[in-house]
């Protein structure tokens, strides 16, 4: 959902973001799965009529069995609860 670009004391926020993306990318690889980066900035995840189309797009063109995202209620970040909140909005199933 975001780049990860403020995740680094040190790092500059475009250099944080690319590291981010190559963790990301590489444990796509791992897990032979499809790899999407919706390159939100960190800490601006809003409930959003574009953010949901975004979402909404990459779910319906990727079609995934399976969706894993933060538990809302047992998260930290607000980034990582509104996308646990929004799961269910977005076509997913909490079991």
């Amino acid at each position: 959902m975001t780049r990860g670009d403020v995740g680094s004391p040190t790092l500059s926020r475009d250099q944080i973001a690319a590291v981010r993306e190559k963790e990301a990318r590489a444990s796509a690889a791992i897990l032979d799965a499809s790899f999407f980066w919706l390159g939100y900035d960190d800490e601006f995840l809003y409930d959003t009529p574009e953010v949901r189309r975004h979402v909404i797009d990459v779910l319906r063109q990727f079609a995934p069995d399976i969706v894993l995202c933060p538990d809302k209620d047992r998260d930290y970040h607000t980034d990582h609860c509104r996308t646990g909140q929004k799961t269910p909005v977005f076509g997913g199933k909490r079991e």
